[in-house]
C-alpha cells in the first residue's frame, strides 16, 4: 500500500529519464477504493516474513475453538450437509499482541484464523476470520489453509452489504503457492473422459450441434469408414413452453413499467395522436 502512494508521487514530483513529469496524481477508479492490494510473502528467508497483511492463526485452532471437532480428521468424518463450524454472528477480535506473547509477536500466535496489519501508529490491525461452516467446503478449506508454508499474498477487499455493521462486508483475498483445488467428482469425471477423440460443438440460438472424431485419422479411416459421429441437441416441447411463457410474462413487465413511466412523468412522455383522438370521443379531460 505505501509503495503505490510512494510510485504515484513520485513520477509527479520527480523527473524521469526523458526529463518529464507524469502530471498531478489522479483519483483512481472504484476498484482502487474497494481493495488493499497486499505484497507478497518472502520463502526465500529463514525467517518467515510477510509484507502487509499477514494471515496468522491456523486451520486445526479454529477448528478446536469454533468446530464441532478438534481436528481437521475428525472433520473428514462428517456426513456432508452437516455443520463443521458453530461460529458466532460476531467474531471477536483477536487480543494477542507482541507484548502479550512476551516478544514473540504474531509468529507466536496459536488461536483462530485472524488476518492483521502491523506497524501503525495506533497499534496492530487485527480481524477475525470467518470460514464457510458447511461441511461441503472442508475439502476446499483444506486444500488452501492446512499448510501455512504456501500462503504467499493477501488482499483486503470491501463489497457493500447493507446487513453487515457500516454497510461494508469485508474479504481477504489469499493466493497460495499450489494449484488450484479440485473435486474428487471432477477428477474422476476427467479421467473418465476418452482421449483418443476429438469433440466440437457449434452453439445456436435454438440448438446446439456435438460432433466427433478420432484424434488420429489413420485409425479412424481402419476403424470406421464414417469417422465422424455428429448429434443435434435441440430443446424439448416442455423447454420451449417454459421459455414462450417467460417471455411472454417479460414482455407484460416491460409494458408495465412503460406504462407507469408514461403516467408519472407526463411532461416529458406525451399522448400519441390516437390517444388525443380517443380521449375527445370519450369527451375525456385533458
Amino acid at each position: 500500500m505505501g509503495a503505490n502512494m510512494w510510485e504515484t508521487s513520485r513520477r509527479h514530483l520527480f523527473l524521469d529519464a526523458t526529463g518529464n513529469r507524469h502530471g498531478m496524481p489522479k483519483l483512481g477508479k472504484w476498484w482502487d477504493f474497494t481493495r488493499i492490494a497486499g505484497r507478497a510473502r518472502s520463502h526465500t528467508k529463514k525467517q518467515p516474513t510477510w509484507e502487509t497483511w499477514r494471515l496468522v492463526g491456523s486451520l486445526d485452532d479454529h477448528l478446536a475453538t469454533y468446530g464441532t471437532v478438534a481436528t481437521v480428521a475428525d472433520a473428514v468424518n462428517i456426513p456432508v450437509g452437516e455443520t463443521v463450524f458453530n461460529q458466532p454472528g460476531a467474531l471477536p477480535t483477536p487480543v494477542a499482541t507482541p507484548r502479550a506473547l512476551r516478544g514473540g509477536g504474531w509468529w507466536s500466535y496459536r488461536g483462530p484464523l485472524a488476518v492483521v496489519f502491523t506497524g501503525l501508529p495506533a497499534g496492530d490491525l487485527a480481524m477475525p476470520v470467518r470460514l464457510p461452516q458447511g461441511r461441503g467446503n472442508l475439502e476446499r478449506l483444506t486444500h488452501f489453509l492446512a499448510d501455512p508454508s504456501h500462503w504467499h499474498k493477501i488482499d483486503l477487499v470491501r463489497i457493500r452489504d447493507r446487513h453487515a455493521p457500516g454497510g461494508w462486508r469485508y474479504q481477504a483475498h489469499l493466493t497460495v503457492l499450489k494449484p488450484g483445488y479440485q473435486a474428487p467428482s471432477t477428477l474422476d469425471r476427467r479421467a473418465a473422459t476418452p482421449t483418443d477423440r476429438l469433440a466440437g460443438l457449434d452453439a445456436n440460438v435454438s440448438n446446439i450441434a456435438a460432433f466427433s472424431t478420432f484424434a488420429s485419422t489413420r485409425t479412424a479411416l481402419d476403424i470406421l469408414p464414417n469417422a465422424v459421429l455428429a448429434e443435434l441437441v435441440r430443446p424439448t416441447v416442455d423447454q420451449e413452453r417454459v421459455a414462450a411463457a417467460a417471455k411472454l410474462a417479460d414482455r407484460k413487465r416491460q409494458r408495465a413499467l412503460d406504462r407507469s413511466r408514461r403516467a408519472t412523468n407526463s411532461d416529458q412522455y406525451h399522448r400519441s395522436k390516437k390517444q388525443v383522438e380517443r380521449d375527445a370521443a370519450a369527451r375525456l379531460p385533458d
